[in-house]
């Protein structure tokens, strides 16, 4: 796994689960800027792996994650992330 998708997804969540900080910690928010991509873009290609986001702009996309979740959607979301090669800025 590469460091876009540890620190996407593992690094993201843990942190705002572990820091209980107020907010809403089954909300992943991957600000897609840092490889290039807009957000909406980023939605499409997870769309594309049967990953619906919650949100979108054009600096960053929002996951919502359910109890329902499998260890399967996740394992989709990296799956995607992981083939986003870096874009120039």
């Amino acid at each position: 796994m590469d460091d876009w998708t540890d620190w996407t997804l593992r690094g993201q969540l843990k942190s705002r689960v572990d820091s209980h900080d107020g907010q809403r910690p089954l909300k992943l928010t991957i600000f897609t800027g840092e490889k290039g991509y807009r957000g909406r873009e980023v939605a499409e290609i997870l769309r594309a792996h049967e990953v619906e986001c919650e949100f979108a702009d054009l600096d960053a996309v929002v996951l919502m994650a359910t109890p329902e979740n499998t260890e399967r959607d996740f394992q989709r979301i990296e799956k995607a992330l992981e083939r986003l090669p870096q874009k120039e800025k």
